[in-house]
């Protein structure tokens, strides 16, 4: 849990400039809660001491100090509840909807044979579902485990994957993902089940009550007025395609920064922090547009990593740079000294893959496009380059 860090040999030395040498207190997030702080894995404490049982002697304190307050969150951290399931369960239909509708709009349904792809695609697809849960139904059932953990991590709930509720949980996700199958295939042979009929069907498939609006008596009368009587020919009538309607729900990407942002200030966040997580938001927008924040794709991700890779750090603060646009930096071929380190975008990768993880929590996307596109480095300590001729030059011979 600790380390000290300091200038004897069997330590890692850490040297900052001007600052001396020091022992250092370090702690390693838990990770049960690392996605509590953020995605931070570890912070360090400098002790401001050089000596080392005295260091010693603070650190144990440090230590257990540390070690209460992860307790103390952990406690905060409810235990997964049938509301609870209930909640993760309806956003979660609402994203298996939204599946539906992105094949069924990516579908050429003006050729028969545009549709017949689709089903045969569709009806594979299933297939493969099946056979899947039927030979490797433990390795499947370890996939959606990972997923549920990251879901129930983000909203603060204890995850304990033997739990009869995180069981079931991970069951009725399994059955969405079958279920939303017969779903597509409704839309494409154009069968007139609206989302509604969906989520009423979703609601009777999982044994729970989700959407109590849509099973009174009324609701139900429309359902049936739905699957039994002819509808009205209204003469040129072109109905607007489902997916204008989603992309209007969902959103841009600028406008659901600006939820975000907003929601950051709420919460109490340090305003500095605050506005460094819009500027590098806003600055991803700017790479790669502003359109649905639904349909942001590791595609962009990569785009976006492509575009970091040819830009310097702090573009917008260096006199150099923050006049020029992105497309002007990049004409300017900088070299590797003077572009970004892989370990500097990284930090820009977690502040996005936070935005991600919170799109999930409200039922915007499906899944978190920035989560898995960090580069693979390993830390590598500062290096001082020593001083070039000119600048010792300048140094010892001042011009005055």
């Amino acid at each position: 849990m600790i380390s000290l860090v300091g200038n004897e040999s069997d330590m890692s030395l850490l040297t900052f400039p001007n600052s001396g040498n020091t022992y250092y207190f370090r702690s390693r997030i838990p990770i049960d809660l690392i996605e509590h702080f953020g995605g931070l894995t570890e912070f360090r404490v400098s002790l401001k001491c050089a000596i080392k049982s005295r260091a010693l002697r603070t650190t144990k304190i440090l230590d257990n100090t540390v070690s209460k307050l992860y307790e103390k969150i952990r406690e905060g951290m409810k235990s997964l509840d049938i509301d609870d399931i209930k909640e993760i369960l309806r956003i979660e239909i609402r994203k298996q909807i939204l599946f539906t509708h992105h094949i069924f709009e990516g579908t050429n349904r003006w050729s028969e044979t545009g549709v017949e792809k689709s089903l045969e695609s569709v009806k594979l697809k299933e297939s493969n579902l099946k056979e899947t849960l039927d030979s490797t139904l433990k390795t499947y059932q370890n996939e959606v485990d990972s997923k549920l953990e990251g879901i129930l991590k983000s909203l603060d709930i204890e995850v304990d994957r033997d739990s009869i509720n995180f069981k079931k949980l991970r069951n009725k996700f399994i059955d969405l993902y079958v279920l939303r199958y017969d779903w597509v295939k409704e839309l494409l042979n154009e069968s007139g089940k609206t989302d509604e009929d969906f989520r009423l069907n979703a609601q009777q498939k999982l044994g729970l009550v989700l959407f109590p609006e849509l099973t009174n008596g009324t609701d139900k009368k429309n359902a049936f007025a739905r699957n039994t009587h002819l509808q009205p020919v209204i003469e040129n009538y072109a109905p607007e395609p489902i997916e204008p309607y989603l992309v209007q729900q969902v959103g841009l990407l600028s406008s659901n920064i600006k939820t975000f942002i907003d929601r950051k200030k709420i919460e109490g966040k340090i305003i500095k922090e605050v506005e460094s997580d819009r500027v590098i938001l806003e600055e991803f927008v700017e790479i790669v547009g502003d359109f649905d924040f639904s349909r942001v794709t590791k595609k962009e991700v990569s785009y976006y990593i492509d575009v970091q890779t040819k830009l310097p750090p702090n573009r917008k603060k260096s006199p150099k740079y923050r006049d020029l646009t992105i497309k002007e930096v990049m004409e300017l071929n900088l070299n590797q000294k003077e572009t970004q380190t892989p370990q500097n975008i990284n930090k820009k990768l977690s502040k996005l893959s936070v935005l991600g993880n919170w799109g999930v929590r409200q039922g915007l996307l499906l899944n978190n496009p920035f989560s898995g596109m960090k580069f693979s480095v390993k830390k590598q300590p500062n290096k001082r380059e020593p001083f070039t001729k000119e600048e010792l030059r300048k140094i010892l011979k001042p011009e005055t």
